[in-house]
């Protein structure tokens, strides 16, 4: 079975090429052919686009990019982020994928994860002298006229279980009932409805504090699969995957779910901003579904449990960049067979191929023939429907394989290109503060309500809306909670008027549209823990439209 590993997996890839040595005989005319083709390209044949996303992914898990190894000092660490965008820059990339979520930690200062290991050697310890990773990254890329698209891992918890080295305040160690084990990583386990809320929570605190232009997950949903080994989720599927006959379908489900999840999310708090993934290569295969492409090899569908076709069907994504990592010929999966069959079911969304420079570095098979990748880069440009690229990864271009830097700043990349315009993604005015420049977000209690309340407040209370289905979650540490009350209040009323809406002993709550809850007043909602001490204060609130008929009392 053809497996080529996700962006983060080069070295534990399980691909083993079935390339033929080529004929002596036929080396006069593949030389001929290859000289043909670069004059193609220097005659200027291949137009340059005024409007072409030109991104790389800045990948930070197991110091494969960025810093070059964890640890180092923070004027080290920002001296070698500053060379890698001056290089970009100069190569003519205007868009940066820079990951921030490896494994349920931030390369950012927040207050739902622990700092990352592979920034100082230590899971939850600050950079010192103290700085934003992230927001360093952000001006880099903005004094440059890049974007930078902050790119999060969505379920790995831990990267080596038999190590332990996860924070105190790491989730697997905050919800070991929300994760699972897998070979030697641990997972969220997405069928979970907390895990949905808390990934969400996390990107919500990502696009409210930070000037970021997208959010970027990666391939791994479900995990790749280890052969005659399954993962066990049996019990979040018989809790919450009754109406499923079949476990790969509520699989399925719940990654629809997230993925609808954080585009609602993002387009209510900031719907200016781009929201891409980068799936691996293979949707299906022709042989499994006659949609499919015509390779052999693992799928995002039957193996990761990602259905891409729906999302893009549902407009729940805006740009799409599947790891593409194969050369022109493969046997198994074609990278030009695969371009073509993407940029025809893509026609919905922006198409940004993932091309993999890095198999450059240490050239075997196809890619010892050194106009594969400017091949590759031709036929991105050539084919209809494909809106730019994408480099996996960025330490590919240090030492300037196969002269690639030279063909971009000579030849490919030598017209500077604006990112392309989305119709569907219209700018709008975000109020912010005057003195923090931070985006005003009305869901703050007044402190006076909670002043004379000993008892602490669950916390990240909110509430993420679909099309179908609303869900509310919360935080909360103490053990003595005899339920949770749900309280709402017309929006800009007294939060001193709200009324009992709903109790419930989880810390969520689900509805769908049978109940009938859309309409056209605003309420504010808060959640309040009733324990055995008493009432706890009253948690942030959030937002949502209701049909002021509905209410869940009891």
């Amino acid at each position: 079975v053809l497996f080529r590993g996700c962006a983060e997996c080069k070295f534990i890839s399980l691909y083993h090429s079935q390339t033929k040595l080529i004929h002596l005989h036929m080396h006069s005319m593949k030389r001929f052919f290859c000289i043909v083709f670069i004059l193609f390209l220097s005659l200027g044949s291949i137009t340059a686009q005024n409007d072409e996303f030109r991104g790389v992914w800045i990948s930070t898990v197991f110091n494969t990019d960025w810093p070059s190894k964890s640890g180092l000092e923070t004027a080290q660490q920002q001296k070698e982020l500053s060379r890698i965008f001056d290089t970009h820059a100069k190569n003519g990339i205007n868009a940066i994928i820079f990951q921030v979520r490896t494994a349920s930690d931030a390369l950012y200062d927040s207050k739902l994860e622990p700092w990352s290991q592979w920034l100082t050697g230590k899971q939850g310890k600050a950079p010192d002298p103290y700085y934003d990773p992230l927001q360093f990254a952000i001006d880099l890329a903005h004094s440059k006229g890049m974007e930078l698209h902050a790119w999060l891992n969505p379920y790995r918890a831990e990267i080596d279980t038999g190590k332990h080295n996860s924070a105190r305040n790491h989730i697997a160690n905050l919800h070991p009932e929300w994760c699972f084990s897998y070979g030697r990583r641990n997972y969220l386990d997405p069928g979970i409805p907390e895990v949905q809320a808390f990934i969400v929570s996390v990107v919500k605190d990502i696009i409210l504090r930070y000037n970021v232009d997208g959010i970027h997950f990666d391939d791994y949903f479900y995990p790749y699969k280890i052969s005659g080994l399954d993962f066990d989720d049996d019990r979040s599927f018989e809790k919450y995957g009754k109406s499923f006959s079949r476990k790969a379908d509520w699989r399925r489900s719940n990654v629809d779910l997230i993925v609808k999840m954080l585009h609602d999310t993002i387009q209510y708090y900031k719907p200016q901003l781009k929201f891409g993934i980068s799936p691996f290569g293979i949707w299906r295969n022709k042989k499994e579904d006659v949609r499919g492409s015509d390779t052999r090899g693992m799928t995002n569908y039957d193996g990761l449990y990602a259905d891409v076709l729906n999302w893009v069907k549902n407009g729940w994504v805006d740009y799409i960049s599947p790891q593409l990592y194969w050369a022109i010929g493969e046997k198994n999966a074609d990278f030009e067979v695969l371009l073509r069959w993407w940029a025809a079911n893509l026609q919905q969304v922006h198409f940004y191929p993932g091309i993999g420079v890095y198999n450059t570095l240490d050239a075997k098979g196809l890619w010892t023939d050194s106009s594969q990748l400017q091949r590759q880069l031709a036929l991105c440009r050539t084919t209809l429907g494909v809106k730019g690229m994408v480099f996996y990864s960025s330490s590919s271009f240090d030492t300037n394989p196969q002269q690639i830097n030279d063909f971009l700043q000579n030849n490919f990349f030598l017209q500077p290109a604006r990112t392309p315009q989305m119709p569907w993604k219209q700018p709008v005015a975000i109020l912010a503060d005057v003195n923090t420049n931070k985006p005003i977000e009305n869901n703050l209690v007044p402190n006076e309500l909670n002043k004379n309340v000993s008892i602490p407040a669950p916390t990240t209370f909110m509430v993420v809306r679909s099309r179908n289905n609303v869900l509310m979650s919360w935080e909360y540490a103490a053990t003595d909670v005899l339920d949770y009350q749900i309280y709402r209040y017309l929006d800009k009323a007294d939060a001193r008027t709200a009324v009992l809406w709903k109790t419930t002993t989880d810390k969520y709550f689900m509805f769908n549209r049978r109940f009938g809850f859309w309409g056209r007043k605003k309420y504010q909602f808060y959640v309040v823990a009733q324990t055995s001490r008493g009432k706890s204060a009253m948690s942030n609130t959030d937002v949502l439209k209701l049909r002021s008929t509905i209410s869940f009392a009891n």
